[in-house]
């Protein structure tokens, strides 16, 4: 086919047609630009939740302003965020135990609340102490069946953390136990909690590499030389606050399949 001699025979139907089709790909174009984007199906936060913190000195900020814990670091990151908390709650104490964590839970009742997301951080006093990895797992599944209850059994809004390495803060450096002892032993304890939160399907929250090589460093203590300040803490919060945005927006997702 000889496509100079067509072209020149259909010369102005040919710039009618590119006329037109140029005024359609603009309309268009202009439609798609004043057309609202298509929400995302995790977007919108839920309009309030409730969050319960368990754990120890760790958990209650030892040395710390409250308002520097990770949990209240937490509730402000989502806060800024646009979530709202109808409940925030910190059941915890320095130098409980797992099993003094279990006993306080069932004196305060904990059982016959509910909550839309629970964390926990126990098990340095177990190892400071001497107890047993035995005894710490048998404490441990009790928590986690609670955890459960109280969040009705949605494993997506419980989170764990791993036990930080107290053996690199000054502190643990002075030699009340030694150090390469608290990391084997620390890390025996947290081999339980990560297998056992796998085993469930709930998000193992892994702290402790991290704090090992920051955890002793004076910017990152208070005053005793032991527990961390508001700069690890803000650290644990932001991994925290994802780990709470995905757990509760899947949930909230595969609750809601006709409102896609």
């Amino acid at each position: 086919m000889d496509f100079v001699k067509l072209s020149s025979r259909s010369g102005p139907f040919l710039l009618s047609l590119v006329a037109y089709c140029s005024l359609l790909i603009s309309c268009i174009n202009q439609d798609s630009m004043h057309s609202p984007s298509p929400k995302s199906e995790t977007s919108e936060s839920p309009k309030e939740i409730s969050y319960l913190a368990m754990g120890d000195s760790y958990t209650i900020g030892e040395g710390e302003k409250p308002e520097n814990t990770y949990p209240k670091q937490v509730v402000r990151i989502l806060e800024k965020e646009g979530w709202t908390f109808s409940k925030t709650q910190i059941l915890a104490k320095t130098g409980w135990t797992s099993g003094e964590l279990l006993e306080a839970t069932i004196a305060q009742g904990l059982k016959e609340e509910r909550f839309d997301f629970v964390s926990l951080l126990i098990g340095v006093n177990n190892q400071y102490r001497g107890q047993s990895p035995e005894q710490f797992q048998t404490d441990l599944l009790h928590l986690i069946d609670l955890c459960r209850l109280l969040v009705n059994g949605n494993t997506s809004r419980i989170a764990v953390l791993s036990i930080p390495d107290w053996g690199v803060t000054p502190f643990g450096q002075r030699g009340p136990q030694e150090i390469n002892r608290i990391a084997a032993e620390i890390d025996l304890f947290n081999q339980i909690i990560k297998r056992e939160t796998s085993k469930m399907g709930i998000a193992y929250l892994e702290i402790t590499e991290s704090y090992r090589g920051k955890g002793g460093l004076s910017a990152h203590v208070v005053a005793d030389g032991l527990h961390p300040n508001q700069h690890i803490y803000s650290d644990w919060a932001r991994a925290l606050a994802s780990i709470i945005k995905t757990g509760i927006l899947k949930d909230v997702d595969k609750k809601k399949p006709d409102e896609r």
